[in-house]
């Protein structure tokens, strides 16, 4: 399992990443943590990460690109292309089933918050702003969230959203070209999100 996580007082900093970190399955905690200046934070691939509480997963975390683009090799001068992408994965958990803002994961300058192809996932409770497309004139170049499903037959699951009653909402805002699109077969659940000053 892999753990990341800050102290009681302090937070754990990783930043100047092609890819911060690479998994193939597995448990795994991000908390209390701020990534910045990683072309891609998190890339999950071909397999399973089990959520075994409320509280493991990814939560209290920022994902940003100070200056909005890259200052180190090998992507010098490029907007960040994702800060999580998840590849042909299931029960994977971003963000905290909880009615407390302050755990909430944030998303800014990158073309994409969280991107995921073919992948079972919960999204809650994260706070989306500032993503860029890296052309200008490509309308799906950016969102928040990106979900793609490619297989011949359904069963990619999206939840984006829990419920309102018992958590907070994501939060889409300032400065987006797309909150969320979902393209191909995706059976999805959203709700309990706002949205504002989002293109579309």
């Amino acid at each position: 399992s892999v753990n990341i996580s800050g102290g009681s007082s302090t937070r754990t900093k990783v930043e100047d990443a092609d890819v911060m970190l690479s998994c193939n399955g597995g448990a795994f905690t991000l908390d209390k943590s701020d990534f910045n200046q990683n072309f891609k934070t998190l890339q999950l691939n071909q397999g399973s990460y089990p959520v075994n509480s409320l509280t493991n997963g990814i939560r209290n975390c920022n994902f940003s690109c100070t200056g909005r683009v890259l200052k180190k090799a090998l992507h010098l001068n490029e907007i960040p292309f994702t800060h999580i992408e998840l590849n042909n994965v299931t029960d994977v958990r971003i963000g905290n089933w909880t009615t407390n803002a302050n755990l909430q994961n944030t998303f800014s300058d990158a073309s994409f918050g969280i991107y995921a192809v073919n992948s079972t996932a919960e999204i809650v409770n994260n706070k989306f702003t500032n993503l860029q497309r890296a052309q200008f004139h490509c309308n799906d170049c950016s969102a928040g969230i990106y979900a793609t499903n490619d297989d011949a037959s359904p069963g990619t699951i999206i939840i984006i959203g829990g419920d309102p009653t018992s958590t907070a909402p994501n939060i889409f805002e300032d400065n987006i070209v797309n909150g969320i699109i979902l393209e191909g077969k995706i059976e999805s659940l959203i709700q309990n999100n706002q949205f504002k000053n989002v293109e579309s």
